[in-house]
């Protein structure tokens, strides 16, 4: 059912990696041989994110329930909505499990005006929006090219959608296979705005 999933300890140590990430490509054992063993927190950049995941992880370490959340994992390209869930295990272990999800709808759409133009400082890392000027924007909306930002943080938007989840909105006992089919048959995720 899953695209990918890691496992972590009780220290946030990745024990284990699998699904696309620990395919039969050689570039893919070899970045995953690389990844397990070490602190997840290594590779996360971006304080906000850091931040972000550590609240979620403690929430369902706390709660011993899944959390399930949306993001967006974009190619150049093109946009991919997914779902993760962050499940509890024994000894305070968590396994983070990725599938497809439905689309997001917090995010702005740019309309066809000049006012996008602006160069983009932050980019949130669970959405993929950019900042422009007040603005989180979807960057596949925009009319014209922008800079990639570099720098990352979570928009208001997905703070809230996790303060939700984190507070009890979203949690799901008796395990995350029913739950993702709850959630994918919904083909909608919640909006804070809603």
């Amino acid at each position: 059912m899953s695209f990918c999933y890691y496992s972590l300890n009780h220290a946030d140590v990745v024990d284990e990696i699998g699904g696309d990430w620990a395919s039969e490509d050689a570039d893919q054992r070899s970045w995953s041989g690389q990844v397990v063993g070490t602190k997840l927190w290594k590779h996360i950049n971006g304080q906000e994110t850091k931040s972000y995941l550590n609240a979620i992880f403690f929430a369902v370490r706390q709660s011993k329930e899944v959390i399930i959340l949306p993001y967006r994992c974009d190619s150049l390209l093109k946009p991919k909505h997914c779902l993760m869930a962050v499940i509890p295990q024994q000894n305070g272990g968590l396994t983070i499990d990725h599938i497809d999800g439905p689309v997001l709808t917090h995010v702005q759409v740019a309309s066809q005006t000049s006012k996008y133009d602006a160069h983009s400082t932050k980019r949130c890392s669970i959405c993929c929006a950019f900042k422009i000027g007040s603005e989180w924007i979807d960057p596949h909306t925009l009319p014209n090219p922008v800079d990639f930002p570099k720098g990352l943080g979570v928009c208001p938007a997905c703070k809230s959608v996790a303060s939700n989840r984190i507070s009890g909105g979203m949690r799901i006992s008796g395990g995350h296979d029913a739950a993702f089919q709850r959630l994918r048959s919904s083909q909608k995720v919640e909006s804070p705005d809603v």
